[in-house]
């Protein structure tokens, strides 16, 4: 991202010097044709703001590498240019409005809306207090019938740089969505490759993903704090569990004794495999967050943080609570599998000290309603 910024605002500086160069020679032209006998003072003018022109961006390019930020520089810079070519004689309202208008339009390529907003306003004024002084110094006659047209410009070439800047807003916006699908569909595509192994390893079936996905959805909806969440969210944190389970050994599904410290703390690791899968990317924060603590217990008593109360967060504890009823109804090697009966009455249990009331009371009410489905 910083690499594309700083290419599009070297590009917009050589846009700036090329405009420049190009308001220059015009100027030097009509100036040529309007006084015929002072061609060689007005070429030499010009030769001599050009230079300066290009100097400027010659420096840009030498110290841009070293300068952090570099949308600022430019727009400074173009500022520069464009007053030092707006303010070179003779003044003329057609060059001033054409450079107040294309201003603020360079300055919206940046794509920030800060620096568009605050170049676009210094400019204006600086223009409009050279303009005042010219007149005052009687360098320009009827100065209201030259600030006006100016003004206008300036106005249209605003509205116009605003427009741009949401029509880029809006542009990339879609290309972050799009970016989004389809990192998220080959998420899925790697995360699925790996059911079937997971499946082998712990003899169990993957109908979990979808039971765990229905019975998150079922519960944050009778939740009375809401939750929002989004479906795929709640897919993926579902598929993510699942597959968790490969980084164990495959005779920890088998063992019936208690796990050694050595095995515990394999266990624990699996909470930290959404952050290894999703390396840390902004659209898959909350799953990193809710996997990372789904462990936390309310009474201090879980891992890896030992929080406690409120300050484990409410996705993760609903988490909590789907899996640890999921596992209930699971035959394990130690035990049978409970029935969904026994299953709500140790979840009553676990109020207030594994997991939240309301959190255990709408997984309760989110199961029964499962129940009744499907009789």
């Amino acid at each position: 991202m910083k690499f594309e910024q700083e290419k599009l605002a070297k590009q917009m500086m050589r846009y700036a010097v090329y405009l420049a160069s190009l308001f220059l020679t015009f100027t030097l032209l009509a100036h040529g044709l309007e006084q015929k006998d002072i061609w060689i003072p007005s070429f030499l003018s010009w030769l001599f703001y050009l230079c300066v022109c290009w100097g400027v961006y010659l420096l840009y390019c030498m110290y841009e590498q070293s300068y952090s930020y570099s949308d600022w520089m430019v727009s400074f810079c173009v500022l520069f240019l464009f007053l030092f070519v707006l303010l070179a004689p003779p003044l003329s309202t057609i060059k001033m409005g054409c450079l107040v208008l294309a201003y603020p339009l360079l300055l919206s390529m940046t794509r920030q809306g800060k620096v568009m907003h605050t170049g676009s306003i210094i400019y204006i004024v600086v223009v409009i207090i050279s303009l005042s002084w010219q007149a005052y110094m009687g360098h320009v006659e009827k100065a209201f019938s030259v600030i006006l047209p100016v003004l206008v410009f300036a106005i249209v070439g605003y509205l116009l740089a605003i427009l741009w800047l949401r029509l880029f807003t809006m542009q990339e916006h879609r290309m972050r969505e799009e970016q989004e699908r389809n990192h998220l569909a080959t998420l899925y595509r790697m995360l699925y490759a790996f059911v079937p192994t997971v499946e082998r390893k712990s003899q169990t079936s993957s109908r979990q993903i979808e039971q765990m996905r229905s019975l998150l959805k079922r519960t944050i909806s009778l939740l009375k704090r809401p939750i929002d969440v989004q479906d795929w969210e709640l897919q993926c944190l579902s598929l993510i569990h699942f597959v968790s389970k490969i980084k164990w050994p495959d005779y920890l599904f088998e063992k019936k004794e208690k796990l050694t410290a050595y095995e515990y703390e394999m266990v624990q690791k699996h909470c930290m495999i959404a952050k290894e899968l999703l390396d840390d990317l902004p659209q898959y924060q909350r799953i990193i967050e809710t996997m990372r603590y789904h462990h936390e217990r309310y009474d201090g008593s879980g891992y890896p943080k030992q929080w406690k109360g409120d300050k484990i967060p409410l996705l993760s504890q609903v988490v909590g609570a789907v899996e640890t009823y999921l596992a209930m109804i699971e035959p394990r090697p130690y035990r049978n599998a409970f029935s969904t009966e026994e299953a709500l009455k140790e979840l009553q249990l676990l109020k207030d000290q594994s997991f939240r009331a309301d959190v255990i009371d709408a997984l309760f009410q989110a199961v029964v309603g499962q129940e009744l489905e499907r009789e």
